[in-house]
């Protein structure tokens, strides 16, 4: 992130299996682990909000819809 100001919302997803409170757990877990990369890249904690809303967004269907679900998104302010 070149930019000195502003702030990151890293918002993680899930894909539909699993119990809610599973995959908000879940979507917590994996924008943690993106803020913690790009904490290690230099970023400053304080310049990231880290959100989950698990299965919430979920699109897929199947598999190759799924694979899409699973992820977190980064939002620069």
């Amino acid at each position: 992130m070149q930019r000195r100001t502003g702030q990151a919302a890293v918002t993680g997803m899930t894909d539909p299996r699993g119990t809610e409170e599973y995959n908000l757990a879940l979507g917590d877990r994996r924008a943690r682990t993106v803020t913690q990369y790009m904490g290690n890249l230099g970023v400053e904690g304080s310049r990231m909000q880290v959100h989950s809303v698990g299965e919430e967004y979920a699109s897929g269907e199947e598999e190759s819809g799924w694979s899409r679900d699973r992820r977190a998104d980064i939002e620069l302010r």
